[in-house]
């Protein structure tokens, strides 16, 4: 018997649990898994976004006066 890696483990659950897709099944998930099939979006900012918008409201605090 041919021993997984942990990525191939969390494969296999995803496509698993995908199989269980029914509208009303309640179906608990690993963070990992739940990664696997797409269920998290990044949507934090880069630094660099960050760093350029860091001033992006100056004129308003200053009323305008920069």
């Amino acid at each position: 018997m041919t021993k997984l890696t942990p990525e191939e483990i969390t494969k296999q659950e995803a496509e698993q649990v995908s199989k269980l897709m029914t509208i009303g099944v309640v179906v608990d998930v690993d963070p990992d898994t739940a990664d696997e099939m797409g269920a998290f979006e990044e949507t934090a900012l880069s630094a660099e976004d960050a760093e350029e918008a860091r001033f992006d409201n100056k004129e308003e605090l200053t009323n305008g006066e920069v």
